[in-house]
């Protein structure tokens, strides 16, 4: 296994959690995401400083209250409490934490920036994986972890296919647009402002995983469009990859507001993309039909591939011609022997 791959497991696949800012209302995001960890199969630990049991679930005050070692740790608590349950989380050894709250870099002010920086420095120092912050969590099915305050992540079939998406919104989307269909999740991520972990660690982490068969990247804007080609690069002679992304119109002060991303090219992200190997959407229809394709049968990768026609009617083989040349398909005459 990879650093990379080691650092996510703990993650990913987490032996124990605990969740800060578990809430008795069933209407906060810490009650729904205490009441997925249900089928969670280690031990998950209620953080609330006035409550005595939550769920069945006996409450600690505080994370150094547990007295074990914790993998993950999730954070629904205000932004201005983070950067204290992370020192916390630091102190009892943790391996990773998720965000779900907004409040940070995405919000464009200087004091939520600063809050980010300083918690992405916590997080740095203490070798903790930070997933978000501004994320719904993540479901990683196979291993019966629903790490996310999303009500139907448990009721999602288990399947081959990993979702990657900037939005945790979009996230949620394609999976049941997929279950929609029949087909299941088997790592379903929404990555909010991706101070730490990236479009490209993750990548890199499923390429490593035997569960995966087929991943579906969604994404606004990257600091490092260069590493997220190489992540592809490297894994689609291994997996195929189905990418969706934005920006054919100018969206780019919403998409800021949205996850802290710049937009940038949507030409250039799309050309960069084909490039390093991934199979590009226009729409998420499209990317479900693609990743659902490739998970099922694949031909081995080919740096030049070409599509072979043989009609009955000249019609519609002039339709299918023009349609395939237009998308920049290489349609090869065919040689003497064929």
């Amino acid at each position: 296994m990879s650093a990379n791959a080691q650092s996510l497991h703990r993650l990913f696949a987490p032996r124990s959690i605990a969740v800060v800012g578990a809430s008795t209302a069933p209407d906060k995001a810490g009650h729904q995401f205490l009441r997925n960890l249900a089928t969670f199969p280690g031990p998950v630990y209620a953080i609330n400083r006035t409550a005595k049991e939550i769920l069945g679930r006996p409450c600690y005050a505080t994370l150094g209250a547990i007295g074990a070692p914790v993998d993950l740790v999730a954070l629904c608590i205000p932004a201005s409490a983070c950067a204290g349950a992370l020192r916390d989380a630091a102190a009892c050894g943790a391996g990773a934490a998720l965000i779900v709250g907004g409040g940070f870099g995405e919000t464009g002010t200087a004091e939520d920036r600063s809050r980010q920086d300083e918690i992405l420095s916590i997080c740095r120092n203490a070798g903790i994986r930070l997933l978000g912050p501004n994320t719904a969590g993540f479901g990683n099915l196979s291993r019966d972890i629903a790490a996310s305050f999303w009500a139907g992540l448990n009721a999602l079939p288990k399947g081959n296919i990993s979702i990657v998406a900037q939005s945790s919104g979009v996230s949620v989307i394609l999976a049941t647009q997929l279950q929609n269909v029949g087909f299941g999740v088997n790592l379903s991520v929404g990555l909010g402002n991706s101070v730490d972990v990236t479009p490209a660690d993750v990548i890199d982490y499923l390429a490593e995983d035997d569960a995966t068969a087929a991943i579906a990247l969604y994404f606004e804007g990257v600091t490092d469009g260069r590493h997220l080609c190489d992540a592809i690069r490297r894994t689609v002679p291994r997996k195929p990859i189905v990418a969706l992304t934005i920006g054919r119109a100018d969206i780019g002060t919403f998409a800021r507001s949205h996850t802290g991303n710049m937009v940038g090219s949507y030409g250039l992200k799309r050309a960069a993309l084909r490039q390093a190997g991934a199979v590009v959407a226009d729409t998420t229809n499209e990317l479900v039909d693609a990743v659902i394709a490739l998970s099922l049968a694949r031909i081995p990768p080919n740096s030049d591939p070409g599509v072979g026609m043989l009609t009955g009617q000249g019609g519609a083989g002039l339709l299918m011609l023009d349609e395939l040349r237009a998308n920049g398909i290489s349609v090869p005459a065919f040689a003497p022997g064929t």
